[in-house]
């Protein structure tokens, strides 16, 4: 649940989330040599090239998830009756090859758009989990199960509790102020004290809102214990404990 890093983009081209997650992947995967970490992203990322680049780097794996009618090649079947899925029905198990935009300029000067197919394969597993809809993930990794790879994915639901937890909990809903300084320090330091709310929480075996609200109440008595002392005030004619 701990965050490794941040970054914060600001460039017009960087509200496009096919080029900043990859961005990110590759400098994590840069800053910690040699993890067994596998990455894992939402349909925000859905670039054929994004993910071609990712799948060239050695030690980098990765589970997404792909737009249900993405266009694709199918190479091989990989789906065997003796496979055991219990996360649903498993619908497809395949090495494709992803269609990619590509963007060219005709005789008239205009941008024109056309669909080419990627040479580099991946494998995209599709399930239906019980009374929901299909699922359509992509990976790199090879060896691993269809199960396996849908348990992964399931993982992310883990990053999405966190992101509710800091906005819900800790109005992380919006920025203090509007320079890339003031929002990493911002940023930083709601990250700082969720992960000190996380420790507490799980210390002492109670919920978020709990213990958001013990903790304030407990910073709030250390530092009026601090004041008292700090002024010369008695600690032991009130109801204060010192400072450890």
């Amino acid at each position: 649940m701990f965050a490794s890093f941040a970054t914060i983009h600001s460039g017009d081209r960087e509200n496009n989330e096919s080029v900043v997650l990859p961005q990110n992947i590759m400098g994590h995967l840069q800053k910690v040599k040699d993890h067994s970490s596998v990455y894992i992203l939402d349909r925000g990322q859905n670039s054929a090239e994004a993910f071609r680049t990712m799948k060239s780097q050695d030690g980098l794996f990765f589970v997404g998830r792909l737009t249900d009618k993405r266009k694709m090649l199918v190479v091989e079947d990989l789906k065997k009756e003796s496979d055991v899925f219990t996360d649903g029905e498993l619908l497809e198990d395949k090495l494709v090859k992803l269609y990619k935009r590509d963007e060219k300029l005709n005789k008239e000067g205009r941008k024109t758009v056309t669909s080419t197919l990627a040479d580099e394969t991946f494998r995209v597993v599709r399930f239906k989990p019980q009374g929901k809809g299909e699922i359509l993930l992509i990976t790199n990794c090879l060896e691993l199960t269809a199960q396996t790879i849908t348990q992964i994915y399931r993982r992310r639901w883990d990053i999405e509790v966190f992101f509710c937890f800091i906005k819900q909990e800790l109005n992380f809903s919006h920025f203090l102020s509007m320079n890339e300084n003031g929002i990493q320090i911002v940023m930083y330091m709601t990250m700082i004290t969720a992960m000190l709310v996380m420790i507490y929480k799980r210390e002492n075996n109670i919920g978020y809102t709990t213990a958001v609200r013990r903790m304030g109440i407990e910073l709030e008595n250390l530092i009026m214990a601090i004041i008292v002392i700090e002024s010369g005030g008695d600690l032991n004619k009130t109801q204060l404990r010192p400072p450890v």
